[in-house]
């Protein structure tokens, strides 16, 4: 950032790349220089205008400057400077983009260590070019004169390797509208340019960009040399609620816009689609290496259309969140398309309702191909609402009439977003694509989003050269010539012949699923399948009307013929195989089509056996051999889900849908300190409706941040209401963590989820040092419904994962649980070797050191590990949005409650206890397990982040002795903008009185990151000063209660020295108290010095 411009004006001569000291930076590979730096061109200066125009006709032309005053243009007082006095002589090019600047990088790799991990930070080498060139004569890519485009090229080459050159090997072109530092092409397709009666910037212009490295251009660019008086905040407010065009267009704009003339006679043109192609030209001028035949337009946004509206030109589209105009959502984009009662028309004459519908444009143009399509519906960053981001936004209609349209593509849909993507694939512009429907084994999309969160149509088929599997057997038999000859073999049957007289595909069930920044589609687990095919796009193979064709399903790898038939092209002369049986072996089954006059009849083998070899990621393929008739049952009723078998079952975690690493005996160990790093995810097939239990095995080594692992099971997917309170994995040996829910008969999605150290990790040091988790299966098992209510089929522990404070009497809560998942009322047995615990589980006079702990309640026992030390300790580090067994809260207030929770996830103070009720509450949280503690204290960092809404002035404290609400001492620090000031405040049966009140106490402290626990990566960071965190606040209070004193201490002042006295409350639990929002951490609590 240091670098760049916060503000450029325009280059208009590139002559300048030619005489800059580093030009070999520009045009050798091989030549680049170190570092990361600028190269700029010489700008205008700021009192100099700068007026494009594009010139339609060859001639001699006079031009001036005229001025304009409250609409009256003065064409007759021309001033010699601002006319020519001789005609200009012009002629008709193409316009060329003119080079601004370039940002190049190249740095080395680096080893780093963070959160107690090594890792390698890649090599970087790539340019970053930006351009701008001019339009504005209503026919191409705007309507207003002069005005600026700006684009991004980047140089063809693999990061960290020789960069542009004239070959170009396998590069997949892209036009992408979010990460600018990883496009070849980038297009600004959130960019409306100014005009004569709205001269305001871009959001988005290119080089302003945060992904693109640049600043954000409302702060610096503006249609005045001056800035405006106008607040940050507002001029971004009116630039991004006025200018940003919808991630649903990317289409352009009407040719009245902004100009005064009706709109409702304007006609749609597609400014933004002709800038996209173009730049995209350019890009293949610019580096002629490029192959043709290989252009794909990816991003964040409506690309499918740009892609079916330039199918002779983009091979490819990988796209998200496209909404087709046919939805309702589409009428958002009224103001740049028109209203849809108005219905204006594109150029060719169509509706642009119409034209930007892809089903409308099928049917009426059934025989043209289109790219091949991976898209994603996924809101980015938001949720699976089932009207406002499913129904209207044309789901899942959209997607069951693209099936019936038999178009090929990936069509995918997942729940919730984060920076959503279709992950497409490149299929050249030269060789024919398949396009999948009515799979058996593959999602339907449904009516009720969430019913059907996640899935694909289509999506799981590949077809062609597995090279993956290709190269993983290539390595296996690298020195068996035999074997390495025939999967050589193999591989050349595998690929896709079109010639004029036959059409060869080989085509697999895949072991890929959508992979996403968050939640994802996973692989499917079906080993067989059924689906219909249509070819498209076929380049020698010629499809005659009327003619009849002989289609052949023969075994890659055996050559058995699997299936026969003969079909004829429809009226769109498309060719349409049914019921095409696939599997999961690794080089697939091969389609074959021939004219059937004069082909030779070919017997399905019925009587040998099929072999199917399925693919495994280090070891020997699984190879399967089924009689034909049971190969022919799989494919037509294949399985989707694994089985639970009453009355229990066990399945590995390596039996997963997606179980991520698994060791060699099927279980998994997870390490931590990543985004999303724990999901283990799979769906089960429940063979009847009733109580079910799911039991884990699990055992943990915590490591030095102490905050993990914290495990969620979401029990019916993301969208499950059952049991989600997590569990904190504290046992060291393998013990047995159950969760209990009802489901109805059918399949059953399970999410296995630790949290996301992702955003713990930038404020706690050493996250990944010595721990581990291991889960070692998953069995569920039937609850019979007459024992489910009264059986106590697990007791639930707590405190549990933190040291007890010594000579307090704590009690060990003990919650037998029944089939229902609810508390029941059965007596526990407590034992403790080395301490005495009574019937009610109160450790009586705990002494430092560590123990074991067994409760006991009909029959079933569970233990406890416990360390009792002079204090006990509370980080708030489990995150997940929860809190630790024992806390409780209590609320004083008439209205609201209090909101206590540890976020999950945000970028400040996460590793501490929220109170975040956005309104005033009166709120307690009791730490129960101390219900009986007389002599005690409590100590308690309590931090005020006006980043996160917490208001500086507000009521916050600590309680002490509470024996609940409405028995308790209460200390109150309250701040205000007239002063701060302290209460003691003693609450027996409701009534409230003051035992002692200060005006005397110190004001906030600053939040010492360099030594609190709770910053401690925080206090690595050398970038981190004070000045960082001026806008967080401190305050330190401490509560103690001896005999009948009690004590109160603020930022280390004793705030009512000697103490007051009362005797009315004898014993009772320590917490913590809230008024308005605030973060509490690093509470301690012992016994009273």
């Amino acid at each position: 950032h240091k670098i760049l411009p916060k503000r450029s004006n325009f280059v208009i001569d590139d002559t300048w790349r030619e005489s800059h000291a580093r030009k070999k930076c520009l045009t050798d590979g091989n030549a680049l220089g170190k570092g990361t730096f600028l190269l700029d061109g010489p700008q205008l200066s700021d009192d100099v205008g700068l007026f494009v125009h594009t010139v339609e006709k060859p001639g001699r032309f006079f031009y001036a400057v005229t001025s304009v005053i409250e609409g009256y243009e003065n064409r007759v007082d021309l001033p010699a400077g601002n006319s020519l006095s001789e005609s200009l002589a012009v002629r008709v090019e193409a316009p060329r983009p003119i080079l601004q600047y370039v940002l190049h990088f190249n740095v080395p790799k680096k080893y780093v260590e963070k959160n107690g991990r090594k890792s390698t930070v890649p090599a970087v080498r790539q340019q970053l070019r930006m351009y701008t060139y001019w339009d504005g004569n209503g026919k191409a890519y705007h309507n207003e004169a002069s005005t600026p485009f700006q684009f991004q090229m980047m140089p063809p080459g693999r990061s960290g390797a020789s960069l542009w050159s004239d070959k170009i090997d396998a590069q997949k072109m892209t036009i992408y509208s979010g990460a600018w530092y990883r496009a070849p092409v980038a297009s600004d397709n959130r960019y409306l340019p100014p005009s004569r009666l709205a001269p305001f910037p871009s959001m988005r212009i290119s080089n302003n960009r945060d992904h693109g490295h640049w600043v954000e251009g409302w702060r610096y660019y503006y249609g005045s040399k001056t800035r405006p008086q106008a607040a940050d905040e507002e001029a971004k407010v009116l630039l991004a609620a006025g200018l940003k065009l919808s991630k649903y267009n990317a289409f352009g704009w009407h040719d009245h816009f902004n100009t005064g003339r009706d709109p409702r006679k304007a006609t749609v043109r597609p400014y933004l689609e002709e800038r996209m192609v173009k730049e995209l030209e350019w890009y293949v001028d610019a580096f002629p290496g490029t192959d043709r035949n290989r252009l794909m337009v990816e991003g964040q946004s409506s690309l499918m259309n740009l892609g079916i509206h330039h199918a002779d030109k983009i091979a490819s589209v990988s796209s998200a969140m496209d909404v087709p105009a046919s939805a309702k959502r589409a009428d958002r984009d009224w103001l740049y398309l028109g209203k849809r009662a108005w219905d204006l028309k594109v150029p060719q004459g169509y509706s642009i309702w119409q034209w930007n519908d892809p089903i409308w444009f099928s049917k009426k143009f059934p025989q043209k191909a289109w790219p091949y399509i991976s898209t994603c519906w996924s809101p980015n960053y938001s949720r699976a609402d089932n009207f406002y981001y499913w129904k209207d936004c044309g789901y899942p209609k959209f997607y069951r009439d693209l099936a019936k349209e038999q178009r090929g593509g990936r069509w995918w849909w997942c729940d919730i977003g984060d920076a959503p993507d279709g992950k497409g694939i490149m299929v050249p512009l030269n060789q024919a694509y398949p396009g999948f429907f009515n799979a058996n084994f593959c999602e339907q999309p449904n009516d009720v989003w969430r019913r059907e969160p996640r899935g694909t149509l289509g999506g799981y088929l590949s077809w062609g050269p597995n090279e993956s599997f290709l190269q993983g057997q290539q390595r296996r038999f690298r020195k068996q010539e035999p074997e390495l000859a025939r999967v050589l073999e193999a591989g050349k049957a595998m690929q896709t012949v079109d010639t004029p007289g036959r059409f060869e595909m080989a085509i697999r069930i895949g072991e890929h699923g959508l992979k996403l920044n968050g939640q994802s589609v996973p692989p499917t687990i079906a080993r067989f399948g059924r689906t219909d095919i249509s070819l498209w796009r076929l380049q020698q193979f010629k499809v005659e009307p009327g003619q009849t064709y002989r289609w052949v399903n023969k075994k890659v790898s055996t050559g058995q013929v699997l299936q026969t038939g003969t079909i004829s092209p429809d009226t769109r002369n498309l060719l349409t195989v049914p019921g095409f049986f696939v599997d999961r072996d690794g080089t697939g089954n091969k389609l074959i089509i021939t004219p059937a006059t004069g082909a030779a009849q070919v017997a399905v083998a019925t009587d040998a056996p099929v072999k199917v070899a399925f693919p495994r990621v280090k070891d020997a393929p699984e190879v399967l051999e089924l009689t034909y008739t049971d190969y022919v049952k799989q494919c037509q009723d294949p399985v989707m889900y694994n089985e639970v078998k009453l009355p229990a079952t066990t399945f590995r975690i390596s039996e997963f849908t997606v179980p991520g690493a698994t060791k060699p005996d099927g279980s998994k160990l997870f390490a931590g300190a990543g985004f999303g790093m724990g999901k283990a995810l799979t769906t089960v097939n429940i063979p009847e409706k009733g109580r079910y239990m799911m039991t884990l095995p699990m055992k943990a080594t915590p490591g030095a941040a102490a905050n993990w692992p914290v495990l969620t099971a979401l029990i019916g997917g993301k969208w499950s209401k059952g049991d989600r309170s997590p569990r904190l994995i504290d046992r060291r040996d393998l013990a047995p963590y159950r969760w209990f829910f009802e489901a109805e008969a059918g399949k059953l999605k399970i999410m296995l989820d630790t949290g996301h150290d992702y955003y713990f990790a930038a404020q706690l040091a050493d996250m990944g040092k010595g721990r581990t988790f291991l889960l070692k299966n998953m069995t569920i098992a039937r609850i019979p419904d007459d024992t489910a209510e009264k059986k106590a089929y697990d007791i639930r522990l707590a405190p549990r994962g933190v040291a007890l404070p010594a000579g307090l009497p704590t009690r060990i809560i003990a919650q037998p649980i029944n089939g229902l998942g609810k508390v029941i009322d059965v007596p526990v047995a407590f034992t403790c070797k080395g301490l005495d615990i009574d019937k009610h589980g109160f450790l009586t006079d705990p002494t430092p050191g560590k123990y074991s702990l067994t409760a006991s309640a009909g029959g079933l026992s569970v233990e406890l590990s416990i360390e009792v030390a002079d204090a006990y300790v509370e980080p708030f580090n489990e995150g997940c949005g929860t809190l630790r067994g024992g806390w409780e809260s209590a609320d004083l207030g008439p209205k609201y409650k209090g909101v206590w929770n540890t976020p999950s996830r945000g970028h400040a103070l996460l590793s501490s206890l929220w109170q975040s009720y956005k309104r005033p509450v009166n709120s307690m949280l009791f730490w129960k397990p101390g219900e009986t503690w007389q002599d005690c204290e409590i100590k308690a960092d309590l931090f005020i982040s006006e980043k996160s809404a917490h208001p500086v002035y507000g009521t916050r404290g600590l309680v002490i002795r509470a024996k609940d609400k409405d028995n308790h001492y209460r200390l109150e620090v309250r701040r205000t903008e007239a002063g701060s000031s302290a209460v003691l405040i003693k609450r027996l049966n409701g009534a409230e009185t003051v035992l002692a009140e200060s005006n005397d106490i110190p004001g906030y402290l600053p939040l010492d990151v360099k030594t609190n626990p709770a910053t401690t990566e925080w206090a690595k960071n050398p970038r981190i000063t004070a000045e960082t965190f001026k806008t967080f606040h401190l305050d330190r209070l401490r509560l103690s209660a001896k005999g009948d004193v009690i004590r109160a201490t603020v930022n280390g002042k004793d705030i009512f020295p000697g103490g007051a006295k009362d005797g009315d409350l004898t014993i009772g639990m320590p917490g913590l108290y809230s008024v308005h929002g605030c973060c509490f951490d690093n509470v301690e609590m012992r016994a009273a010095r």
